[in-house]
């Protein structure tokens, strides 16, 4: 048996095994203040016997959503076509973070994704997916 465990940026909560209709709600309907208050990033843990993979997320409301998926030796960014000059700051935890924004992809393909997560704790192939371990850059001073 699988469990989803959802961190809320706004305010913390841990939601346990919610729906595809919870997250369709709040990927495609909540503002930017649900994501940017609080901590500034959620997450979605998937666990079962064999597996714990985890998406977090972070939301710019002119570029939509970055995705990082981790698993046992994996991490991986989403990404979108385009050029890593243009940059995007955001705050998580309270402090300044810049990304490049060709990390962000829009609510559509991160519900797609979100979904496709909570059913096998899998990437979804919708997405061009970026190996942590072959790109560098570092997140204060980009």
């Amino acid at each position: 048996m699988q469990n989803i465990i959802f961190f809320k940026p706004e305010d913390g909560d841990l939601i346990s095994n919610p729906s595809a209709v919870f997250f369709e709600k709040i990927f495609l309907y909540e503002s930017e203040d649900f994501w940017n208050i609080g901590a500034g990033m959620g997450y979605i843990d998937f666990i079962n016997d064999k597996i714990h993979n985890r998406i977090e997320i972070v939301f710019e409301k002119s570029n939509g959503f970055y995705l990082r998926y981790k698993a046992l030796n994996l991490d991986f960014h989403s990404i979108k076509a385009g050029n890593f000059e243009h940059k995007v700051k955001v705050y998580i935890g309270g402090n300044s973070i810049t990304f490049p924004n060709i990390f962000f992809i829009d609510r559509i393909t991160t519900l797609e994704a979100v979904k496709k997560f909570i059913i096998d704790g899998q990437m979804y192939r919708g997405i061009t997916w970026l190996d942590d371990n072959k790109f560098e850059w570092d997140y204060e001073s980009y």
